[in-house]
This record gives C-alpha cells, structure tokens and sequence, in this order.
C-alpha cells in the first residue's frame, strides 16, 4: 500500500530556513499525545479555511480510519506546534486513450501564516517529488487556486490545459472545485533535462 510506504520514509527533514521540525503521520502524532495534539491542531492557520478546517476536522479521522482520503503528514517543531501539512494520495493521469500513468496527487498543502514565503513550501513540495520518486511514480498533480498558479509554475508545474493530458479523478466534475487550476509535473522530463545538462 502507497501510505505504508510512504511511512518508511517519513524522516526528520531538514529545511532550508530558520524552521528546522519533524515529518510525522497525522494519526501518528494524535495516537502519540491526543490532547497535546488536537491542541495544536487547533491552532494551527495557513489563511485558509478550507485547509485550516480539512485538518481540524477530518485530517485525523481520514487517518485512523484508513479512507481513501490520503496520507496527511504534518511538520512539527520541537513543542509539536504544527507549521505545515500536506496530503497526498494515489491517482493516474491519462495520457492517451491506452496510455495511463501513476501520479501522486498533492490535494492539499498548507504553511502556518507566520512562516509563509520562506521557501518552507517549495521545499515540501520537493520532499513529496522524492516520494514519488521512491515509489515509482512519474507524475505529480495537484489542484491549484488560481491565486497560486504562478507559485506552482516556477517550481515547474504545468496547466492541463497546456497539453492533451486528464486527471483521472472522479472529483474534477463536481461544482465546488470547478474553479480550480489542474496541475502537473513531469519527474522523467525533469530527470532527463538534468542528465542531459550534466552532460
């Protein structure tokens, strides 16, 4: 299964601003300290309601109940304040009638509102391309507000509608996120691009 493989990996991550903390699993960190955990659960905000009440609210069950809703893992500093989350799961992109791949989909990613724009969040979004790596996955997608969809491209992420490619999620026809950005990105293209510079 993609999330206990994922759990392997779940390692103190170094990052690359004065927030240095630890990956864990959501149900990890509640199991662990329920009340020190919901507490800071409760206090944690990106400026984001929708992703502020997905934690509050759902993150948890989601885990412990083994949804297909994805693994949620959060960042912690040393007093298991929350600073950051994201969610990933399991999905495919269609290439082509007959060619369908592996993607990772980022549905949700989320820094406290004090620590934002400090490259904490391209650094978890480069922390999720080596999951993908490890597991074999080519693609990663995600759904961007389109507030954020030049945050996304220059870290490389690409529109759908740039070229003839789907996102094989069922969500995508429901009104709720019809305004929302579908993005990808290509780990082959990028590694190949590498090597050949490297040259």
């Amino acid at each position: 299964m993609l999330i206990d493989y994922i759990e392997q990996f779940e390692q103190p991550i170094k990052i690359e601003t004065e927030y240095n903390g630890k990956t864990l699993n959501i149900a990890d960190f509640y199991l662990a300290d329920k009340e020190q955990s919901t507490l800071s659960i409760s206090n944690f905000d990106c400026n984001n309601g929708s992703m502020n009440a997905y934690l509050r609210e759902n993150a948890i069950d989601d885990a412990l109940s083994m949804r297909d809703e994805g693994c949620t893992t959060i960042l912690i500093d040393d007093n298991s304040c929350i600073y950051a989350y994201y969610t990933i799961l399991p999905s495919e992109i269609i290439l082509s009638d007959d060619d369908i791949c592996k993607c990772l989909h980022i549905s949700r990613i989320a820094t406290s509102k004090d620590i934002q724009r400090k490259g904490l969040g391209e650094r978890l979004v480069r922390d999720i391309f080596n999951i993908a790596k490890r597991v074999g996955y080519r693609f990663i997608s995600l759904d961007s507000l389109p507030n954020k969809v030049t945050w996304y491209e220059k870290i490389g992420f690409i529109p759908f509608e740039d070229i003839n490619i789907q996102l094989s999620f069922e969500e995508i026809n429901e009104p709720s996120i019809c305004d929302l950005v579908y993005m990808y990105f290509d780990l082959q293209d990028t590694e190949s691009l590498k090597e050949y510079l490297a040259g």
